[in-house]
């Protein structure tokens, strides 16, 4: 079965918005391959649609004293993005994106969907970003 996850945001500040309050895009949790933290402003819309690909997978049993396997499929997960953000903030960290900031990539979630590996790029610029993190069911909760 195919899983279909979109997420998106979008943000306004006033001028007077502090440097701290303003909204950053870039790498890790928005739009891998794009540098890390890049772009930020007062004003920000990100969106990301990605598509979840079960492929059968080696079970990776932990022997006798874990009850449960590593799982028996992989995830598979092209995904899509585009991100924008303006209205530059006096010392806030990035700067204005120059416009819309795409991202394309695939990632790979294994072990019951805990681990996660993304690998993107940035086909306005050509940066390259790869990820390892948890499974974002778990963020909530980190």
């Amino acid at each position: 079965r195919l899983d279909f996850v979109a997420r998106a945001r979008a943000g306004w500040g006033s001028e007077n918005l502090p440097s701290y309050r303003g909204f950053i895009l870039g790498g890790r949790g928005s739009m891998v391959g794009n540098p890390h933290r890049a772009w930020g402003g007062r004003h920000m819309a990100f969106g990301l649609v990605e598509m979840r690909i079960p492929v059968p997978f080696v079970a990776v049993p932990f022997g006798s004293q874990v009850s449960r396997a590593a799982g028996d499929r992989i995830f598979v997960i092209p995904f899509v993005g585009a991100g924008w953000t303006g209205g530059t903030i006096a010392g806030g960290v990035g700067v204005e994106s120059g416009g819309v900031r795409p991202t394309v990539g695939i990632a790979v979630e294994w072990f019951h969907r805990l681990l996660r590996a993304d690998f993107g790029i940035s086909p306005r610029d050509g940066h390259i970003g790869v990820v390892v993190d948890v499974g974002r069911d778990l963020w909530p909760i980190l």
